[in-house]
């Protein structure tokens, strides 16, 4: 039970969360913290997948300000944050989230494949080049 991360390209450009059937918020903050650290020496934008494919997203009356803190560490890098999820409820949280928050909504992007994601980091990339 647990979230590791791992680089899916040789550049360092893209960073990919594997969240396990279940996690806790605890190891979702650990993994941005870690994120975090291993991110914060490169100068070129860092875009993230967070793959919660196989996962079940843990209830919580606080899940906003957990996503809030999230997305905050995860931009400062530049790069966008998608969300591979078919979970109904994730992907209604990220359009919510997207409009409390448009600023950092307009770094988030939700996909039901790792294709689908990384269609969105090139178009992303595309768009703001």
């Amino acid at each position: 039970m647990t979230i590791t991360l791992n680089w899916l390209d040789n550049t360092h450009k893209i960073l990919k969360w594997d969240f396990d059937t279940h996690w806790t918020w605890e190891q979702f903050h650990q993994a941005v913290d870690e994120s975090s650290l291993i991110t914060k020496d490169y100068s070129h934008s860092i875009d993230l997948i967070l793959n919660l494919a196989d996962s079940q997203f843990p209830l919580t009356t606080a899940v906003i300000a957990h996503i809030r803190r999230g997305m905050t560490v995860a931009t400062e890098q530049g790069g966008i944050v998608v969300l591979m999820s078919h979970n109904t409820f994730a992907r209604v949280l990220v359009t919510v989230f997207s409009k409390v928050n448009p600023h950092l909504g307009k770094s988030f992007r939700v996909a039901s494949s790792m294709d689908e994601a990384q269609k969105a980091i090139r178009a992303y990339r595309e768009r703001d080049i």
